[in-house]
């Protein structure tokens, strides 16, 4: 069967597919943020427990960011603030991966901003008043950020993923860099995030 590339249908299947690429770029550019962070962080999360338990296990291999964050904490790598976001990046993946549009919901992006809020508070300047307001709290930050003003919250979504990673970065460099033969284990690989 031969198609003709300038059909009408031809045309249309270009424009689908099209659409479909501008979607996952312009649409869901958070989505691929967050779950490219969730990837990284697990790894570091990973390479401090192997830098500091000498020899990797099979089993801390298959154990998921849940059970090595768990880890972390208890051995006192990261202290209960950073746990705390830590698991709400890992919350918010988990949406993300058992959701067919690959979209977080509003209220998962405010629960985010609200963890996120433990370690970095948050202040705006309200655009019609200049007094500045605290949003911790789930309700406030719901109050404020929905409407017209969703996609300033999935900029700070942003902003804080990238803080939260910087810190888990600063955190990995000062582990010592594990020496264990026959492991694969050395320090996690992360993308630079430079402007084009």
């Amino acid at each position: 069967m031969s198609v003709d590339l300038n059909s009408p249908e031809a045309a249309a299947a270009a424009e689908r597919l099209n659409a479909y690429r501008r979607n996952l770029i312009e649409e869901r550019w958070l989505s691929t943020i967050i779950l490219s962070i969730h990837l990284e962080l697990e790894a570091m999360l990973e390479y401090m427990l192997v830098a500091n338990a000498g020899k990797p296990t099979k089993s801390l291999g298959r154990a998921g960011f849940a059970k090595k964050l768990s880890l972390c904490e208890a051995a006192g790598f990261v202290d209960a603030p950073l746990a705390t976001t830590l698991g709400a990046v890992n919350r918010l993946r988990n949406e993300l991966a058992h959701r067919l549009d690959n979209k977080p919901t509003t209220d998962s992006i405010f629960r985010f901003i609200e963890a996120m809020s433990v370690m970095h508070p948050l202040q705006v300047v309200p655009p019609e008043d200049p007094v500045p307001v605290k949003l911790h709290m789930f309700e406030q930050i719901s109050q404020y950020f929905r409407g017209d003003r969703l996609e300033e919250s999935e900029g700070i979504v942003f902003t804080s993923l990238m803080l939260l990673r910087a810190k888990m970065l600063v955190l990995v460099e000062g582990t010592p860099n594990p020496s264990v033969k026959g492991t694969s284990c050395g320090k996690p690989q992360v993308a630079p995030y430079v402007e084009s």
